[in-house]
């Protein structure tokens, strides 16, 4: 969405549109191929060369935030508090994002020493978590109830360095987008492609798999376009809510609890999760309408 949303926006601001559609095709054209890649540790020097980039480009993104707020004082509809409603569907989109979290299983199964892997894990879910709130709060904070999804397409667009900006965003996501959806190929392989043990056509299977799971994102990201954050929270509170949330303590309560402070813990936990999933959920499906 980042990508074909970022470049159409751009290439209207300077009179020339592209339509989103054309540059979906040329992203399935770029990354296809890469996701047929099996070894992620190749994109390791990459991978630290986007993250750096992607880092530096959300400092500036939020720069630009504050300079707005010095200028134009706080976001049109901007308010000092919510309502639990919304909290609740946040979380489903907060949730959502974190793909950090599937991201690393698979990183750490191709780690070299699995005994000095935290020292890596959780800097980075810091500096994800961090980064992801920062750049919420200054959002809002600049343009208030108006902020879109991506944060830049607030920005305006016919300014040369918040298009220079947005371009080094893309860059830098391109290596990126192919780990983080690695574990998802690696989950629907497993269960389609892996368990065919004799099947001859197993990596015909496997190819034409990996490239429509980049092919399907990218086409849904053109088909809801704007309103891809309202996808994004529906599957947050559905799907990754409870599995942030609900099966982690059900899983813990049936397995490992003893004690009853245990127990009460992981209960608050699933209530938690099962109400975020239920309400969230349907107000998503309301913002459809």
């Amino acid at each position: 969405m980042f990508i074909t949303t970022n470049l159409n926006r751009i290439s209207t601001a300077f009179e020339n549109t592209i339509p989103e559609w054309s540059i979906a095709i040329v992203l399935t054209i770029i990354l296809a191929p890469l996701a047929t890649i099996r070894d992620i540790s190749i994109f390791a020097s990459c991978h630290i060369i986007a993250d750096l980039l992607i880092i530096f480009s959300a400092i500036t993104i939020e720069i630009c935030c504050i300079l707005s707020i010095a200028k134009n004082g706080l976001g049109s509809g901007f308010t000092h508090s919510t309502t639990a409603f919304s909290s609740m569907k946040l979380i489903g989109l907060s949730t959502s994002a974190y793909e950090i979290n599937a991201v690393l299983i698979p990183i750490r199964l191709q780690a070299k020493s699995k005994q000095e892997y935290h020292k890596v894990q959780y800097p980075a879910m810091i500096s994800v978590c961090v980064l992801y709130l920062s750049i919420g709060i200054f959002g809002y904070l600049a343009f208030g109830s108006e902020v879109k999804g991506p944060l830049t397409l607030s920005l305006d667009q016919s300014l040369w360095y918040v298009v220079m900006i947005e371009l080094i965003y893309m860059v830098a996501l391109i290596p990126t987008i192919v780990i983080q959806i690695y574990p998802a190929i690696m989950i629907v392989l497993n269960y389609l492609v892996y368990r065919r043990v004799a099947d001859p056509r197993k990596e015909t299977y496997q190819f034409v798999i990996r490239i429509a799971m980049i092919i399907i994102p990218i086409w849904l990201a053109v088909i809801f376009g704007e309103n891809f954050s309202t996808v994004l929270a529906f599957i947050g509170n559905l799907v990754c809510a409870p599995m942030s949330y609900v099966f982690p303590g059900l899983i813990h309560y049936l397995v490992a609890a003893e004690k009853r402070k245990e127990k009460i813990r992981d209960i608050v936990l699933i209530c938690f999760g099962v109400t975020c999933c239920i309400i969230a959920t349907l107000l998503s499906l309301f913002d459809f309408t």
